[in-house]
């Protein structure tokens, strides 16, 4: 493995990660979005070869603007992406939340190396979402997402004039979608970036 590329990867997925959860109205400060490279190899280490940083050493929790008692958790998991890893995660975060005053996780975002990924699953009562390592990777926010996306409050979707049958509709499997979060029946408005 090469630890050059390896630190740099897991660099990138890590500043992808975070901004997905700015953008979906999570607390996550700017400086844990725009740290470079080097402030990564600092904190985390620059040798994952010999575990420094470890897929685990990079997960976090972090809270929602509105609702700082709601949050989410973010877990890197070298255990594929399966029924039984997501039920032992569950039940984890369970047992913290019954420990911990205040906050609850109600949403995990799992990021793996490999395997097939399903666009959501719910086991006790959390909200698991899984992304792979490619996928946050090749993402490039400023370069490669052409769009600027803003998710309808009910409010604004009550304004809206077009009909139920004239919205299109968006498949579960679009990155879009999945990045933003978005539930069945939400919707999304978008305008093209000018260049």
């Amino acid at each position: 493995m090469d630890d050059e590329f390896e630190t740099f990867k897991l660099w990138r997925v890590r500043e992808t990660v975070s901004q997905l959860c700015r953008d979906r109205g999570y607390v996550v400060y700017r400086r844990e979005i725009h740290r470079g490279l080097g402030g990564f190899k600092r904190q985390y280490g620059d040798q994952p070869s010999e575990g420094r940083p470890s897929w685990t050493d990079l997960s976090f929790f972090v809270s929602h603007r509105d609702n700082p008692n709601d949050e989410m958790y973010i877990c890197f998991s070298d255990e594929p992406a399966n029924l039984r890893t997501f039920t032992r995660l569950s039940n984890i975060l369970q047992d913290e939340n019954a420990l911990r005053r205040g906050g609850q996780t109600s949403r995990v975002i799992v990021v793996v190396q490999r395997g097939p990924t399903r666009s959501k699953k719910e086991i006790g009562g959390i909200i698991f979402e899984c992304f792979k390592e490619l996928e946050l990777f090749t993402i490039n926010d400023d370069a490669l997402v052409l769009e600027k996306h803003v998710i309808l409050t009910p409010s604004e979707e009550e304004l809206d004039m077009l009909d139920e049958e004239n919205i299109p509709r968006i498949h579960s499997d679009d990155f879009a979608a999945r990045y933003f979060g978005l539930e069945r029946g939400q919707r999304r408005e978008y305008s093209e970036n000018s260049f």
